[in-house]
């Protein structure tokens, strides 16, 4: 927890004449109290409970930051209902390609339900989970990372993709931001939500390239529409189907040849471009995404 350095701005032309980082001092041992608890608790969580400001006071800053955010953060297990629903996804599948008319029709009714009351279900789950004091504020964060790695259940409608999405969300969210990006990459609702399962060789999609650029890694303006189309080109072969089980790399609708990203060139993977956003010089100033 940090508070402002005295007298640590001086103002010219609008500007402060510190650095974030110098302009904001550890909290002193001397002024951890009850208020300052209260603070943290609810810029962390959700509320700030007499009970657990009581518990924060008394254990201190330093102990209560670990708690707040454990080296190890507890995962949420898949919910039973998302697990049935992904049991019954192949079965459904195979209704779907075969069947004709008011079968087949009944039987996209049904998968459509299940998908539903599944979604449902994880969407308590996770809440009761986040409300929890011990994993508040990791929930919080998930959730942030979530607002930024966007998905639609609706458009995906495959339950366990949504869960396994927030699942890699948490198990990436604290580490570094390239390993997140690339492991979002092949989050099959990603895959669904921006259109990768349609990016062919011929006729490479860029929705996810301009995504990983605009709103993941650089923000608007710091990257050029070549950029994107050559990009776009490392990312084809990617596959996930509503359907599926998972992931899928499809290697001969993959561009394997020569792309120029940035001003760099050579046969880039998917891996690769996600690489090059972040050496960018905007990755550690416009992004959302850059710690």
């Amino acid at each position: 927890m940090m508070k402002p350095a005295r007298n640590g701005f001086v103002f010219a032309s609008m500007k402060p004449a510190l650095s974030a980082r110098d302009a904001w001092q550890p909290l002193p041992a001397s002024e951890w109290n009850a208020d300052a608890a209260r603070h943290l608790l609810r810029r962390t969580g959700w509320t700030a409970l007499p009970m657990e400001v009581g518990r924060a006071t008394r254990d201190g800053l330093a102990s209560t930051l670990d708690r707040l955010f454990p080296a190890q953060p507890v995962l949420m297990p898949k919910p039973r209902m998302v697990e049935r629903a992904e049991a019954e996804a192949p079965d459904y599948a195979q209704k779907i390609r075969t069947l004709t008319g008011d079968e087949r029709r009944a039987a996209e009714r049904k998968a459509r339900e299940g998908a539903q009351m599944a979604i449902q279900d994880l969407t308590i789950k996770w809440l009761r989970s986040a409300a929890q004091p011990e994993t508040a504020a990791f929930a919080k964060w998930v959730l942030f990372l979530g607002d930024v790695y966007v998905v639609s259940a609706e458009k995906v409608r495959n339950p366990g993709f949504i869960y396994q999405h927030f699942d890699l969300l948490a198990r990436y969210g604290l580490g570094p931001a390239p390993a997140l990006s690339k492991a979002i990459s092949r989050s099959p609702a990603m895959v669904i939500y921006l259109d990768l399962n349609q990016s062919q060789r011929k006729a490479p999609n860029e929705n996810f390239a301009r995504e990983l650029f605009e709103l993941f890694v650089l923000g608007e303006g710091n990257y050029t529409e070549k950029d994107i189309k050559e990009a776009a080109k490392a990312f084809t072969g990617y596959r996930a189907q509503p359907f599926d089980t998972g992931f899928r790399y499809v290697a001969n609708q993959h561009d394997d040849g020569e792309k120029t990203v940035f001003g760099a060139t050579g046969k880039f993977t998917g891996d690769d471009v996600i690489d090059l956003a972040y050496r960018q010089k905007a990755a550690g100033t416009s992004s959302r995404m850059s710690w």
